[in-house]
């Protein structure tokens, strides 16, 4: 799976069980039985995209693991795993996500 194929999915999958957990509370179970599956296969066919083992998708239940995971199947080119790299879009990325972070502490630090 392309990296744009998987943002296109990726984001909307996480709001819409943001949104059923926030409606529904815990009776919005079934909702993550339902997108659980999806999401695993998603980032099954991006590791393999990546280079990497599918199986490494289980590291997604490791708490500082899992961060690494998602940033290399949002962030990284075909081949990571060989190359190493990241392409223009990934370094943009990264630089726009941190510069958004930076800006958000600063209107809490302002307005909060």
């Amino acid at each position: 799976m392309k990296r744009e194929v998987f943002w296109m999915y990726y984001f909307p999958a996480i709001i819409v069980l943001g949104v059923a957990r926030a409606t529904f509370g815990e009776s919005a179970l079934a909702g993550y039985v339902l997108f659980v599956p999806v999401l695993m296969w998603m980032f099954f066919q991006r590791l393999k995209n990546l280079g990497y083992e599918p199986l490494l998708a289980g590291l997604l239940v490791v708490p500082i693991a899992n961060i690494w995971l998602i940033a290399v199947c949002l962030f990284g080119p075909e081949n990571f795993a060989r190359v190493k790299k990241l392409d223009r879009v990934g370094n943009g990325c990264i630089i726009g996500g941190l510069l958004g972070v930076v800006l958000f502490i600063l209107l809490l630090s302002r307005f909060g």
